[in-house]
């Protein structure tokens, strides 16, 4: 009877408009914890819990702090139903796609029981890989996107606990598994994205990608597979970014193929579409800012030709393109503001910081000045060292902080006046 009553609720919730909709949501919570093991009425549950959710994406900070508690237990109850039932596809389905939306419209909610959110996915995940258990292949794709969004939204001790738990090693093994296949590049490219977040300002993680997991070799696999897409390969280059902005990893990336590889993505570029010359320059700009002492692959191919390229390259893009790039910190571009890096590694981070507060003044103007930019792009600025092609970049940035912050007063009289 509860659950068939629950299937009725679900309708409602899908099709009406419900007077007490969290009332009926703690009802349906009452009735999930008293029958976990029961898989119909779970399920049920699970689905009318989404719309809970749902409803919860407009109100207001106030009532969200009322309803915490009330959050938090919904979110336990889905993973602790998912948990019990990790065998049935609806009910994986509808926990995905609730934790999803919680995670879409409610983020600090999910970090109530974040460490319980990873384990479950993980455990899905795992069982899709190594048992013989049949699930629609976008139930993994999903649990993938989900754990991809709380990547994104965390640092610092949760990202080094997501790659402590095996996360980089689940990601790889899932690209593997469609290196061998030759399909589902989707679900590949979902995962790079995975990575490419989990890695980001986290060393350990880089360094457990690069050192344990052989990274390097996935990363070749995959663009030899899969060359010509776009979006995969700008992502893995992301990551790339990621590890080279960790100076004890860079020297992995100083090899003569990797190199003539990173030397031919820079050039690659489309009409309006800079994303891999980007993040390609991105590494290079990182491994020349360690100097000659560095180069370890001799005259094989000479340091003052790469940093040429990165010049030449760079004057070519769109200042004006936007990007999916999110940076939560300026602060990797900010260290490469130095005269005493090469000139292309200079105007690579240059580049970067006009380009960001150009398309995104709201943003990146307040990080600019909140991370003390505006000094480093004056610095670059008065450089008797960098040329004219840089100096103007630095230009650019600053006037775009300065107008963000003091905009221009239209005048009430004719200027003659």
């Amino acid at each position: 009877m509860l659950t068939h009553v629950m299937a009725h609720l679900f309708r409602l919730y899908n099709h009406y408009t419900i007077q007490n909709p969290f009332d009926a949501g703690k009802l349906i919570m009452d009735g999930m914890e008293k029958h976990l093991y029961d898989r119909s009425l779970q399920t049920s549950g699970s689905a009318c819990l989404y719309y809970v959710v749902d409803m919860f994406q407009n109100e207001s900070d106030t009532m969200l702090e009322k309803y915490h508690d009330y959050l938090k237990r919904l979110l336990i109850l889905i993973l602790t139903a998912m948990k019990a039932h990790i065998h049935h596809s609806p009910m994986i389905r509808n926990g995905l796609l609730t934790i999803s939306r919680m995670q879409m419209h409610l983020p600090n909610h999910i970090m109530s029981a974040f460490e319980q959110t990873i384990n479950v996915l993980i455990k899905f995940i795992e069982l899709y890989l190594h048992e013989p258990v049949t699930h629609d292949p976008l139930l993994l794709h999903n649990a993938l996107t989900v754990l991809n969004h709380i990547a994104c939204s965390v640092d610092g001790q949760e990202k080094l606990f997501i790659g402590r738990v095996g996360v980089i090693e689940i990601a790889i093994e899932i690209i593997h598994r469609f290196l061998i296949k030759k399909t589902s590049c989707e679900i590949v490219e979902v995962a790079w994205t995975l990575l490419w977040n989990i890695t980001d300002e986290t060393p350990e993680n880089c360094r457990r990608f690069l050192e344990d997991n052989n990274g390097l070799q996935t990363y070749y696999d995959c663009l030899e597979l899969w060359s010509d897409k776009r979006d995969l390969i700008r992502n893995m280059l992301g990551l790339l970014g990621n590890v080279a902005e960790v100076k004890e990893l860079r020297h992995h990336l100083v090899t003569p193929m990797h190199m003539e590889k990173f030397r031919s993505l820079l050039k690659r570029s489309q009409v309006n579409d800079i994303e891999i010359p980007y993040n390609c320059g991105g590494v290079l700009a990182n491994i020349l800012s360690d100097g000659i002492d560095a180069w370890k692959i001799g005259s094989s191919i000479e340091q003052e030709v790469v940093n040429q390229e990165m010049c030449d390259a760079i004057q070519t893009w769109d200042l004006r393109r936007q990007r999916t790039i999110n940076y939560r910190s300026l602060a990797p571009i900010l260290r490469l503001l130095s005269d005493n890096y090469p000139s292309g590694c200079v105007m690579w981070a240059v580049w970067a910081m006009t380009n960001l507060t150009t398309v995104l003044p709201e943003k990146y103007c307040t990080l600019v000045r909140n991370e003390d930019g505006e000094s480093l792009l004056t610095q670059i600025l008065y450089s008797d060292k960098l040329t004219d092609a840089i100096k103007n970049l630095a230009q650019a940035a600053l006037a775009n902080v300065q107008r963000f912050y003091d905009p221009p007063v239209p005048m009430d009289i004719a200027p003659d006046d």
